[in-house]
């Protein structure tokens, strides 16, 4: 709210705080918007943060900054792919064009695209995951996917505290370390260009290396973690336009694949902000195989340091990445259950 002062001939604006009921009301619309939105400061009382933590509970996120309170909605794409149950009856054969029906958002279910979970290949293993993106395509590994597999098997009969499964990226362990929160061991990763593949940037290691996308020089390092990564640090993420440049990165020549690419912003050694865009999908919320792949490239810059937690916050929640001797990794996040149903589909 704002008011208008006119002492004498000169008018002057000045910013008044909004009163309870209208940050109430704040509160609840930035919550619901396409999103995030910039509030003024609050007042402080008991039932404006009761407000706000029920509101963290359906999905938003509060961000304290030096011109008022940013509110990441509870709307939005989705933070993990769907899951379904293949271990019985495998993979539908339609899984293709499944993928993207239920993927669209506003005209379907609306998901970062598909997991199926199958039954394991690796001897002793628990399950094995097989992920569509929302355009149809497989793709390897999916970090945030492996933990929603983890949880849902722990939920429906394989209530065990460490998990094997399989994945088009190897067997991954993946250990619970509490209430829906999953660890994951995932495997060393790589900075040389066969791996990704990456073609015109040399053999490797590709750390720090000059990429022209759409005529802008970018600095970029490239990391293999099962899947292919171009790392690139920006001054801050927030105003990115990730829908012009996201595509450009992703349909690189340099990256006959395609390539999934990071935007990312050092707040210090240990805390960093991403923006992800995904190789067929576009951007999403969250990306495990992204995360660790950012924390991997920060580490061989000189930027993060090694053997320590660095606390990674996307726009879907924060993962936790640790490197370990030997260039292993690994992953910490929630996996929670957002809701359970039935779609009917005529493909």
């Amino acid at each position: 709210m704002e008011i208008t002062i006119c002492p004498g001939k000169a008018p002057r604006r000045a910013a008044v705080p909004l009163s309870k009921s209208e940050g109430h009301r704040a509160l609840i619309l930035a919550a619901m918007a396409q999103g995030e939105t910039l509030l003024p400061r609050l007042p402080v009382s008991g039932d404006l943060l009761a407000t706000m933590d029920c509101l963290r509970q359906m999905g938003t996120s509060f961000t304290e900054r030096e011109s008022g309170l940013l509110v990441t909605p509870i709307a939005g794409p989705p933070a993990a792919p769907l899951r379904l149950d293949c271990r019985e009856s495998g993979v539908p054969e339609n899984i293709v064009p499944l993928a993207r029906d239920l993927s669209r958002r506003h005209f379907s279910v609306g998901a970062d695209g598909i997991i199926c979970i199958c039954a394991p290949v690796t001897p002793g293993a628990d399950g094995r995951m097989r992920i569509f993106n929302a355009d149809g395509s497989e793709a390897q590994m999916c970090g945030n996917g492996v933990r929603c597999v983890a949880e849902w098997l722990y939920t429906h009969g394989v209530a065990k505290p460490r998990l094997a499964i399989d994945t088009g990226a190897g067997c991954k362990t993946v250990t619970r370390m509490g209430e829906r929160l999953w660890q994951v061991e995932m495997g060393e990763y790589t900075t040389m260009a066969a791996a990704l593949p990456a073609v015109n940037m040399g053999e490797g290691p590709l750390v720090d290396c000059p990429l022209e996308v759409e005529g802008k020089r970018w600095q970029v390092t490239c990391i293999g973690v099962g899947n292919p990564h171009c790392v690139t640090v920006v001054p801050e993420v927030d105003s990115l336009k990730l829908e012009e440049i996201g595509p450009a990165f992703e349909n690189h020549p340099n990256f006959p694949e395609r390539i999934n690419t990071e935007f990312v912003e050092v707040v210090d050694a240990t805390h960093l902000k991403m923006r992800v865009w995904e190789r067929g999908s576009g951007e999403t919320w969250a990306c495990g195989t992204g995360t660790c792949a950012t924390v991997a490239a920060l580490t061989e810059l000189g930027l993060c340091p090694a053997g320590e937690d660095v606390h990674v916050a996307l726009r879907g929640g924060e993962l936790i990445i640790r490197v370990l001797p030997g260039r292993k990794l690994l992953m910490t996040g929630a996996a929670v259950t957002v809701y359970e149903g039935v779609a009917e589909v005529s493909i």
